[in-house]
């Protein structure tokens, strides 16, 4: 995305969209995939490790592992 913006794309947003989000559809709500935890009693969402880091990501525009 960084290559398309320099090349003059306006980006406004970005979705993270991962193949594996897909297999949640056939599984229904037994599997949890993506960065957001669901509590599906209270329907609190809580950001998972992996969304923090996705957001430091975004925020830097630097891929520190």
């Amino acid at each position: 995305m960084r290559a398309t913006i320099a090349d003059g794309a306006s980006v406004r947003a970005f979705h993270a969209w991962t193949p594996l989000d897909t297999f949640q559809w056939v599984e229904g709500y037994t599997e949890r995939y993506g960065l957001i935890h669901t509590d599906f009693r209270s329907h609190k969402r809580t950001i998972k490790a992996s969304g923090l880091w996705f957001g430091r990501m975004a925020a830097t525009n630097r891929l520190d592992w």
